[in-house]
């Protein structure tokens, strides 16, 4: 019967103690510890394998286990794993089979996009405009001016504003009021916050509405008097006083809405459109600026009709 020496696989039979190629230690003698191989001494005097070289071989990471070659035999070498990961990888093969040289990214040339056209802001309303519509209107511009400037803020902040029931309260008697000043307010505070200066009070904005709500009263006491010539007069006094004091507080209020809005849009600003809640404020007004003359002047509006027809 064989076996194989552990350490150089030689053949051995099973009563050997020792390796004849090696010197291993195979088996224990009677009498004898077994602990390990028989140093190199005992070796070379029994004969055998005086002559073989003793060779680290690496096992687990910082141990090294002695194996014994024969002179002249061919050393192998294993390599552990901390020189496999040292060794340099093979280059990566393309699909031609020939090792592809890596280049570093060539870096892309810079692309401007073109610049994005702003679109004007059409927001600025001419102070002539105003006066002029808030007489011709007689007075129905107002309305119009509270929801178009209330609208351009709702868009302007995002903030929730329903801009016709804003400009409809003017004709609640107390509660239009609180929205004028709260118009008055949030324009002052947008301004405010730009760093820009700014003349809007809304104070003194409550008192001029307050000013022109009363003249509206004596004016609409004196209409329901008998149609006198001094009634008459006096109530178109009155009217147009009213009429003056409010183109009057309105073009104040828009020269600091354009200020304004000229420091957000900058070349950009432009004229709001002509709307078409200004045009048929306009034809109402021009009726009611008839009726009135009519009521003043029945001779000279029948004359004034005549001419018409």
């Amino acid at each position: 019967m064989y076996n194989f020496c552990p350490a150089c696989g030689t053949r051995v039979q099973r009563d050997w103690n020792f390796c004849e190629n090696c010197g291993r230690r195979l088996l224990p003698v009677a009498g004898e510890s077994t602990r390990g191989p028989a140093p190199a001494a005992q070796a070379v005097a029994s004969g055998v394998a005086s002559d073989a070289v003793a060779e680290p071989v690496t096992g687990a990471p910082g141990h090294e286990v002695q194996v014994t070659h024969p002179a002249g035999a061919e050393q192998s070498t294993l390599p552990d794993a901390a020189t496999e990961a040292a060794a340099p990888q093979a280059a990566p093969l393309d699909a031609a089979g020939a090792a592809s040289e890596q280049t570093p990214a060539q870096s892309a040339p810079p692309v401007f996009a073109p610049p994005v056209a702003v679109a004007p802001l059409r927001n600025r309303l001419a102070l002539e405009r105003v006066a002029i519509l808030m007489l011709l209107s007689n007075g129905l511009y107002a309305f119009y001016w509270l929801y178009l400037t209330w609208k351009q803020y709702r868009d302007r902040t995002g903030a929730r504003a329903e801009p016709v029931w804003h400009a409809l309260t003017l004709m609640v008697p107390v509660y239009g009021l609180f929205r004028v000043h709260a118009h008055a307010r949030a324009y002052r505070d947008l301004m405010l916050r730009e760093g820009l200066p700014t003349s809007i009070s809304p104070g003194r904005t409550v008192l001029a509405m307050l000013a022109i709500q009363a003249l509206g009263v004596v004016g609409l006491g004196l209409s329901m008097r008998p149609p006198a010539q001094e009634n008459v007069t006096a109530m178109f006094g009155i009217g147009g006083l009213s009429l003056v004091l409010m183109a009057w507080l309105l073009a104040g209020l828009q020269r600091n809405l354009n200020a304004y809005w000229a420091n957000v849009a900058g070349d950009g600003l432009r004229d709001a459109p002509t709307g078409i809640g200004e045009v048929i404020l306009a034809f109402l007004g021009i009726l009611l600026w008839l009726d009135a003359l009519d009521m003043s002047s029945p001779s000279v509006f029948q004359d004034l009709t005549t001419d018409i027809r």
